[in-house]
């Protein structure tokens, strides 16, 4: 995929466009396109896909305290849709189109899901939300959710630990039968979201066919600290005696999750 974007907090909807055009120029013209992703459609027609992240957020919310506060990272519609204007504008007569992913009626031409906390049980009736506003839609091919705990939590703090999805019984993670169930559950986890995607996006009744689009991502290769990582990790024998007392997850294979994911893909 495209580089996604991911400006700074406070002017990130100001630095949408010239986000874009700088990628567009450093790793699209300078390098001859060779690190770009361009779609292209059923009908011939061509364009780069951008990936935004943090777009659909509320103006406030309501911490473990019960404190309403705002978020630093929201942005009113009204402006997403005007930067997108002003990108498309700029780049009128450079490509068939602009594939824009994430914000609902904003603008965008479609969303995709970042989080694996959303479940692919809930996918269907996006994608038919999708199909029904003209949206296109994309889903995240991941292993679920495996977050190791956080040892220093500062007094007051609203964290709290992520539950393990798939959702199963409490697993004792000291027990390398349990650590191998996870494994298990990962994998599954994998090949659902690898069918799902591949049905949802070629089913005639929604909306992605008739728009000759078909993208999917995965998340993520090495997003340690978000729990979701394809990226290999130590094999539980490798662990060493510093690192075993933090209760590390680690299965027998580390490496399974990308030796998995690949394997599936290879079969496509």
């Amino acid at each position: 995929m495209s580089p996604f974007i991911s400006s700074p907090t406070g002017d990130r909807v100001t630095r949408f466009p010239d986000d874009v055009l700088y990628l567009l120029r450093q790793y699209g013209e300078r390098l001859r396109w060779e690190c770009f992703f361009f779609h292209e459609r059923d009908h011939g027609s061509q364009g780069p896909v951008f990936k935004l992240f943090n777009t659909t957020l509320p103006p406030r919310i309501e911490d473990c305290n019960g404190v309403i506060r705002a978020l630093p990272d929201y942005v009113p519609e009204s402006e997403w849709r005007r930067a997108a204007d002003r990108l498309r504008t700029t780049l009128a007569g450079n490509f068939d189109h602009l594939g824009d992913a994430k914000r609902v009626a904003a603008g965008l031409d479609g969303f995709s899901i970042y989080d694996p906390v959303d479940t692919p049980e809930q996918w269907l009736s996006r994608a038919l939300v999708a199909s029904r506003l003209g949206l296109v839609f994309s889903f995240p091919i991941n292993p679920g959710l495996d977050e190791i705990e956080r040892r220093v939590v500062e007094p007051g703090s609203c964290y709290s630990p992520r539950p393990f999805l798939p959702r199963t019984a409490d697993l004792v993670w000291s027990r390398a039968e349990d650590r191998e169930t996870a494994r298990i559950l990962a994998e599954r986890r994998t090949e659902e979201t690898v069918q799902l995607n591949l049905l949802l996006q070629t089913n005639p009744a929604l909306g992605n066919v008739g728009k000759g689009f078909f993208l999917s991502y995965i998340t993520s290769f090495n997003e340690w600290h978000e729990g979701h990582q394809y990226e290999p990790m130590k094999d539980s024998s490798s662990l060493t005696d510093t690192e075993r007392p933090i209760g590390y997850h680690n299965p027998a294979d580390g490496a399974y999750r990308l030796r998995h994911l690949a394997d599936l893909l290879a079969r496509l």
